[in-house]
């Protein structure tokens, strides 16, 4: 379901529309779903005004594809509000995904209301709102102003404490992950500071470089100060880690660590210190992490459990390029991401951890095994493979995932495939390695079909093939591996073992940025940008066949051209929608009016932009005569005058403007002598 809700939100930026259209799509559009709080104001009164106005039948509306879309993408708006605001990391179910995550002791009511489920993972919690989308649609007006509901989104999120501290937890983790890698090869790690991106979307590594220790340690420490105002770029509360490596004395004497100094900040700020000792590469036994410790700061009782949950995600979001923090994780510690004050009274980190029987868990599999249960006898394989519960031994796991891929499991299957690859326990074969993911893949084994694909892409262990590994690499994305979203996206964009498709390189690397995966977001942003390149070259060509074009596809590929935050891409869509505008295309008309009014893609021209609306108004647009009320009764650009603008509401309520009414109304309740509007035309749901 992220998967969808993506795809609704793109939709609806891109100003286009997903299969089954939306109702009222045009009046969505009018209201302008841009994450800013006034955005909240623009769907409260959208909502009321479809209600008081056209009163729709619950049944009726919901009972197509239009009507439930219309719902859907509300909801996931408001769920991806709340996330950037937050920084709450939220999922997307249907009923059945939401119960099997949630379990029993949790039931969902039955109905169109739990359609669509956000589960915030860190805090547990589970979001019905379709429901509130409903009830001010179909309801009789006790639903709560949109601001008042997001804000209650708010209130459950910190339930278990601030959602906020999840997201700069989660850095946390990621940068540890990220500096024991480095020390895991015997490098030494730079003082380095990550921070999030302004959009959000992504973080940053800043490399701390002085001629002294002290001297980086000072700058890097202040870099956690500097942005305590909280807030700031949309995307959400700031926060910032710095990490540094040191030797470090702790109960169980001196060792070497890697210390990470977070500060979250914001309304509900967070201040931690927390320790990660570990065992350098050059010890002669090899690198090893042990348990981690909190030692400066205080994590409330009611958050230690989001405190963890989100170090722990953090710790697996980044990617180790070889081994991982799992392969190197003490096997004495049984949990080494639990940093609660609790779970540090009295614990100590040795270099040598004392022996212990094996796990509980590992005795049960090991009995399992012995009567002849092959998953169990692989689970036991991958806890030798990992060190977990029993001690580490891979000549030991190459010889259970043997014999359960022998009696032809899958899972096993892939395992041993993973040994031959990296040569875990046994002498590196990528043939033997080809072979066996080829036996897991037919039995449809997600993740061996996609290593299979890596393999004939790169030609290890059979011959390079690349149809073959782009045909692998979609049968391995329509079961949601996220490596092969990724693949997918480069091999479009590079055109190898395909036409070069920079709108599916875009759409199958946006999946994997959602999760996340290795550098796919910085891919991403770069595929956007060659995309939006060679929309603009597009444009350029339309440009100057334009007289030979109709003003409908100038129109439609002016919005494919124009990308905000792509100063390029300005001045092409303009001159494309001008062109189209000359056609006497009454949304183009729009477009250059406000164009004018903005100064995009053209220098800002008041005299230009009103007569432009004035041919948009002759052309039928509803929305120019409001837009140019707004600039009179704000006094934007022209001399204020309430009464002109009454008079142009007037008119865009005439034309058929959706939410010109209101605004009518609320000059009347000025004071102003406003016109009676004439018979109200069809409402016209343009994006103006």
């Amino acid at each position: 379901m992220n998967d969808t809700a993506r795809v609704f939100l793109d939709c609806y930026a891109q100003g286009t529309e997903p299969e089954g259209g939306w109702t009222f799509g045009k009046a969505l559009n009018q209201a302008r779903l841009d994450h800013s709080p006034a955005s909240l104001e623009r769907v409260n009164m959208l909502l009321d005004q479809i209600n008081a106005k056209v009163k729709p039948e619950r049944e009726a509306f919901l009972a197509t594809p239009g009507g439930r879309n219309f719902c859907a993408l509300l909801a996931y708006y408001l769920v991806a509000y709340v996330a950037k605001k937050s920084g709450a990391r939220i999922d997307w179910h249907d009923l059945a995904s939401a119960q099997q995550v949630l379990g029993p002791a949790q039931p969902l009511p039955q109905g169109s209301l739990s359609r669509l489920v956000a589960i915030a993972d860190d805090v547990g919690v589970a979001l019905l709102p379709l429901g509130w989308v409903e009830d001010k649609l179909f309801g009789q007006g006790g639903a709560p102003a949109c601001a008042d509901y997001v804000a209650g989104i708010g209130a459950q999120l910190d339930h278990a404490g601030p959602v906020a501290w999840a997201a700069a937890v989660r850095s946390l983790g990621f940068l540890a992950s990220y500096a024991m890698f480095m020390v895991s090869e015997g490098a030494d790690l730079v003082p380095t500071v990550l921070r999030p991106d302004p959009d959000g979307a992504g973080s940053t590594f800043t490399a701390i470089v002085d001629d002294t220790a002290d001297g980086a340690l000072r700058r890097g420490r202040a870099a956690l100060r500097e942005d305590e105002g909280g807030g700031g770029g949309g995307g959400g509360p700031r926060h910032a880690a710095f990490a540094c490596e040191a030797s470090v004395t702790l109960p169980g004497g001196r060792t070497d660590a890697i210390v990470i100094e977070l500060c979250s900040h914001g309304d509900k700020p967070l201040a931690v210190t927390v320790v990660f000792p570990f065992r350098a590469a050059t010890d002669p036994r090899g690198f090893a992490i042990f348990a981690p410790q909190l030692i400066e700061g205080t994590v409330p009782a009611e958050a230690e459990g989001l405190f963890n949950r989100a170090l722990e995600a953090g710790i697996q979001g980044f990617n180790w390029p070889s081994g991982s923090w799992a392969r190197y994780r003490d096997a004495a510690q049984a949990d080494t991401t639990s940093v609660t004050p609790a779970a540090l009274d009295g614990k100590d980190v040795n270099d040598e951890p004392p022996a212990r029987q094996d796990s509980q868990a590992a005795r049960q599999a090991r009995a399992a095994a012995a009567a002849g249960d092959m998953r169990a006898l692989t689970q036991l394989a991958r806890m030798h493979l990992s060190g977990e519960g029993v001690a580490r031994d891979d000549a030991k796991a190459v010889a259970l995932f043997t014999q359960a891929a022998e009696a032809g499991l899958a899972d096993a299957q892939y395992f041993l495939a993973m040994c031959y690859q990296d040569g875990w326990g046994v002498a590196q074969d990528y043939a033997h390695c080809v072979h066996l993911y080829t036996q897991a893949a037919a039995q449809e084994h997600a993740a061996s079909i996609n290593n299979l694909a890596d393999k004939y892409e790169h030609g290890l262990g059979v011959a390079q093939d690349l149809g073959k590994a782009l045909a692998l690499y979609r049968e391995a994305a329509e079961q949601n591996v996220i490596a092969a979203w990724y693949s997918l996206a480069n091999m479009y964009a590079d055109g190898r073992g395909v036409a070069r498709n920079m709108e599916q390189a875009v759409r199958w690397m946006r999946l994997a940025a959602e999760h996340d995966f290795l550098d796919a977001k910085a891919r991403l942003r770069a595929l956007q940008s060659d995309l939006n390149a060679g929309l603009r070259a597009q444009g350029a060509a339309a440009l100057l066949d334009a007289a030979r074009l109709d003003a409908e596809t100038l129109y439609e590929l002016a919005g494919r051209v124009y990308a905000p935050d792509i100063a390029e891409s300005l001045p092409v869509a303009f001159q494309l929608y001008l062109h189209a505008a000359n056609k006497g295309h009454a949304d183009a008309q729009l477009q250059v009016g406000f164009r004018y009014r903005r100064g995009l893609g053209v220098a800002a021209d008041v005299p230009h932009a009103i007569r432009w609306y004035q041919r948009a108004m002759a052309s039928g647009s509803p929305y120019a005569a409001e837009d140019m009320g707004e600039l009179f009764e704000a006094g934007e650009l022209v001399p204020k005058d309430l009464r002109r603008a009454a008079e142009l509401y007037a008119k865009a309520v005439e034309a058929g403007s959706f939410t010109a009414g209101d605004r009518l109304e609320g000059l009347r309740r000025a004071g102003v002598a406003a016109p009676e509007p004439g018979k109200t035309a069809k409402p016209g749901w343009k994006f103006w």
